[in-house]
């Protein structure tokens, strides 16, 4: 998942940096499904909360180690 680059700093492999952008994508279509079935009344707030989850994590490690 990650590569010790020559300053010894940790970095995202190029192949998981694409993974987690292109997840992005896949977020907003999950988020969107969850909306609908909140609007059914549908009790999603344990997905909800492992979504932005998820998302906190992804974003952090383009952040920090992309």
């Amino acid at each position: 998942m990650a590569l010790e680059d020559k300053n010894g700093e940790l970095k995202l492999t190029p192949e998981t940096k694409k993974r987690l952008e292109g997840q992005a994508t896949k977020v907003k279509g999950i988020q969107k499904s969850i909306k609908i079935l909140k609007d059914l009344g549908m009790d999603t707030s344990e997905i909800s909360d492992k979504m932005a989850w998820a998302e906190k994590v992804r974003t952090t490690l383009l952040k920090e180690f992309g």
